[in-house]
């Protein structure tokens, strides 16, 4: 099954799905993402910065899943960033922090920690 991506689908009865990251880290942060169809490629956020992508889930077997690897000085870690079964918000805003991330979205606060 496909992810559609945000440019490749017109009309307005399909909700898009954003997902916001956030360095809270003291040092900058590299960050990859991707999904089995798609490949954002390297983003490098200074502390403070933030980067978004949007993309369309699949509406009838939540199967999307997005996973990112994050890099920092001395460190490398993967994360699910966005996984159907388990997000069902439409704007997932994710704080990274050295030890974990922190999910905030729809008033609801959540942490993953990254291996």
């Amino acid at each position: 099954m496909q992810t559609l991506m945000v440019g490749e689908v017109s009309g307005g009865f399909i909700n898009k799905t954003t997902v916001i990251m956030i360095n809270n880290m003291s040092k900058p942060l590299n960050l990859h993402c991707k999904d089995k169809s798609h490949d954002n490629g390297d983003i490098g956020l200074n502390p403070g910065q933030s980067y978004s992508f949007k993309f369309i889930a699949n509406p009838f077997l939540n199967v999307t899943l997005w996973h990112c690897s994050f890099s920092w000085r001395g460190a490398v870690r993967r994360f699910d960033i966005y996984n159907e079964k388990r997000d069902q918000c439409k704007t997932c805003t994710w704080e990274m922090f050295e030890a974990n991330l922190c999910k905030t979205a729809s008033g609801m606060l959540s942490m993953g920690y990254i291996s």
